[in-house]
C-alpha cells in the first residue's frame, strides 16, 4: 500500500511539474508560492495537534531546539516554545521560503555584488569588502578569530528575523520591523557592541542582498575571487559554522579553493 501511494505522488508531481512548465514563468512563480504556503499550513496544523500530548511536545521542542542550535542560545525553550504555532511565525516561515524563488547565486555561480551599507550610512557594495586571492566570508563569524589572516569576514544585518512586532520571542532583545535604513543601522549598531572582531554592514532597504543571497533567517557563504565557493543551507536549520570552518581548513592546508 505504501509503494503505491508513493508512486501515485510521483506521478502527482511529475504532472503537476509539466503542467506548469506550460504556464508562464510570473504563473509558475505564483503557483509554487501558494503550494507552498498550503504545505506549511498543513505542516503548521501538524504540529499543533501533535504539541496537544505533552510527552511528544517535549520531545518535538528538544529536537528543534538542537536542530536550530537554539540549545547554545540564552534563550530558554519557554521564552519561544508557544511561538512556533503563532500566526506571525507562519508568515515569516512563508517568507523565508519564498524569497529562495528569488535567489541569484548557487555554488560556482558568480556572487551578486548586493548593495549594502556601512554603519556610518556611506552606500557600499558586497564586494567591496572583499580582498584578491582571499575568501570572503559573509555572516556571522564565530570563527574570524581563527582564520583573520586567511579570509575577510563580513556581517550583513537584514532584516530583523524576530521584530518586536513581529515574531517575537520573550527575554529576547527588543527590535522593532525596521522601516527606514536608519533603524536597520541602529539595530546593527546593537550588534556591533557584541562583535568587534569583523566588519558589520546593513542590506538596502529594498532587501538586496536579502533576496539575492535568499539569506532569511540567516545564511553563510564563502566567496572567493568574485564567485560562490560554498554556499550554506538556509538558517537556522541549515546554519553550519562547522562546513564554513571545513572549508577554511582544508583552503588553508592545501591553498585550494572547494566548491560546496
Amino acid at each position: 500500500m505504501t509503494a503505491l501511494l508513493q508512486k501515485s505522488n510521483a506521478l502527482t508531481m511529475s504532472e503537476t511539474t509539466t503542467l506548469l512548465g506550460l504556464l508562464p514563468c510570473d504563473c509558475r512563480r505564483l503557483v509554487r508560492v501558494l503550494m507552498l504556503c498550503l504545505c506549511l499550513a498543513l505542516t503548521k496544523l501538524y504540529y499543533r495537534v501533535l504539541f496537544l500530548v505533552p510527552s511528544v511536545k517535549q520531545r518535538m521542542i528538544a529536537a528543534i531546539s538542537e536542530k536550530t542550535h537554539m540549545n547554545e542560545s540564552s534563550l530558554k525553550a519557554e521564552d519561544w516554545q508557544d511561538t512556533l504555532n503563532t500566526w506571525q511565525a507562519f508568515t515569516a516561515t512563508c517568507h523565508m521560503f519564498i524569497q529562495d524563488l528569488y535567489t541569484k547565486v548557487q555554488p560556482d555561480s558568480v556572487a551578486y555584488d548586493a548593495d549594502v551599507v556601512s554603519l556610518d550610512g556611506t552606500p557600499r557594495r558586497l564586494l567591496d569588502f572583499a580582498s584578491h586571492d582571499r575568501p570572503l566570508f559573509d555572516e556571522f563569524a564565530h570563527i574570524a578569530a581563527d582564520f583573520d589572516k586567511e579570509a575577510d569576514f563580513l556581517t550583513v544585518y537584514i532584516e530583523e528575523a524576530h521584530p518586536s512586532d513581529g515574531w517575537a520571542f520573550k527575554n529576547n532583545i527588543s527590535v522593532k520591523r525596521h522601516c527606514r535604513t536608519e533603524d536597520r543601522i541602529a539595530a546593527a549598531r546593537v550588534l556591533a557592541q557584541r562583535t568587534r572582531q569583523f566588519p558589520i554592514v546593513v542590506d538596502s532597504m529594498s532587501d538586496d542582498a536579502n533576496i539575492a543571497y535568499g539569506a532569511f533567517f540567516e545564511r553563510l557563504y564563502v566567496i572567493y575571487n568574485g564567485k560562490i565557493a560554498y554556499a550554506g543551507g538556509r538558517g537556522p536549520r541549515g546554519y553550519s559554522l562547522d562546513q564554513v570552518k571545513d572549508w577554511l581548513q582544508r583552503y588553508t592546508n592545501n591553498n585550494t579553493v572547494f566548491v560546496n
